[in-house]
């Protein structure tokens, strides 16, 4: 899920665009690949579930394990 806090976003989907302005949030399916865009300063928070792999499901020195914070 991405909530936007302040400024505006746009999540870039392979055919579509979702702008999100402040107060505003989305839930898009792990399986979507997406680009978050901000033109200007934005702030956001992104919550997705502790077993999210990152990045993706790529194995990499960028992995880490899922643990939480």
């Amino acid at each position: 899920m991405f909530l936007v806090i302040r400024g505006n976003l746009n999540i870039e989907l392979k055919d579509s665009i979702i702008v999100l302005s402040e107060c505003e949030a989305v839930v898009i399916p792990g399986d979507v690949e997406l680009c978050p865009v901000a033109i200007e300063e934005a702030i956001a928070m992104l919550v997705e579930p502790a077993s999210t792999v990152n990045p993706g499901n790529i194995k990499s020195v960028k992995t880490l394990d899922a643990h939480w914070i």
